[in-house]
């Protein structure tokens, strides 16, 4: 059976998942940065796609 040489699938997985969890917690702390800005009447709308890639 052919393997990714010289890593293991469970490293790339690893990865992966923690991108996406760094992904999550930098969109969680742009919502919450753009919730402490809510009294400003041109702050109203909330990006919750707010990804910086």
């Amino acid at each position: 059976m052919p393997q990714m040489a010289p890593y293991s699938w469970s490293l790339y997985f690893s990865l992966i998942v923690m991108f996406l969890m760094f992904m999550s917690i930098m969109n969680y702390f742009s919502i919450m940065k753009n919730m402490k800005n809510m009294n400003k009447p041109n702050q109203m709308k909330i990006k919750l796609n707010n990804w910086k890639w």
